[in-house]
């Protein structure tokens, strides 16, 4: 449900020296193709804006920096057919009405019919949807609305099968001008990680979860010279945190490779 809600979402950035600002329904039609960078060699993905980047500029020091893009990777082609399923009502809180009981029934309550819609994206929508099994009469809706009744139905067919494995993809990319007389640089850090497909842990879990653990780590550290005590709300912005947890996390496998172009 929050993958769903995030297509809604407006967003902003800075794009040589201009703030660039999109509200939620013209989201995903705002992806791009991702190039360069070690993630956009070696993967066919997207990119689109995630939300208001703006504060990240100073969070991360540099609010003089002309341009600042922050992002949501997808596979190519994942926003396009978002967009045409969004384009059919299916993201929406519409109420389902009584006596809707079948996903035939929901799409013709919501107007879409095979090979038509509003977007051009909508007839991959409807191929989508076929696949998915939503054409399908004895397809039962599950949820209160249109869009609580899509995401059951994507959580019922969109399960890892056995072999199956998930990924989490990060990549952090700078475009650095110096005042010395240096040439400029393209600084990126990217990682790259699997889950277990024999049924262990997650990427998302262990990406998510091994960070938690590793703060906590941090937090309960006994201070010393390289090590100073924390107290009150600290942000990973810190040395004395990222120092300390960098490392810990890659001896758990989870690292970022580093270039410079």
């Amino acid at each position: 449900m929050g993958v769903l809600a995030a297509t809604r979402n407006a967003a902003q950035w800075r794009r040589d020296g201009d703030v660039i600002q999109v509200n939620g329904d013209g989201l995903l039609r705002s992806a791009v193709p991702l190039t360069g960078g070690l993630l956009g060699r070696t993967f066919s993905l997207e990119v689109l804006p995630n939300r208001d980047a703006l504060p990240y500029q100073a969070l991360y020091g540099i609010e003089g920096s002309e341009s600042f893009f922050r992002g949501t990777l997808r596979y190519q082609g994942w926003s396009s057919l978002m967009d045409g399923l969004a384009s059919l009502g299916l993201t929406e809180p519409t109420p389902i009405p009584e006596g809707v009981d079948t996903w035939p029934q929901l799409l013709a309550f919501l107007g879409v019919s095979r090979g038509h819609g509003s977007t051009e994206a909508a007839p991959r929508a409807i191929e989508a949807l076929e696949w998915l099994g939503a054409l399908d009469d004895a397809q039962m809706v599950v949820g209160a609305t249109a869009v609580d009744a899509f995401c059951s139905l994507l959580q019922a067919r969109l399960g890892y099968m056995p072999g199956e494995r998930d990924a989490v993809l990060m990549e952090h990319t700078l475009h650095v001008r110096y005042s010395d007389g240096r040439r400029s640089q393209t600084l990126s850090a990217s990682l790259v990680d699997f889950g277990d497909a024999e049924g262990g842990s997650s990427a998302m879990s262990r990406s998510v979860g091994l960070t938690a653990a590793v703060g906590v780590h941090r937090v309960v550290a006994p201070p010393s010279d390289r090590l100073p005590s924390l107290s009150g709300v600290v942000k990973p912005t810190e040395a004395s945190v990222w120092e300390y947890c960098l490392p810990r996390l890659e001896s758990e496998g989870l690292r970022f490779q580093e270039s410079i172009e």
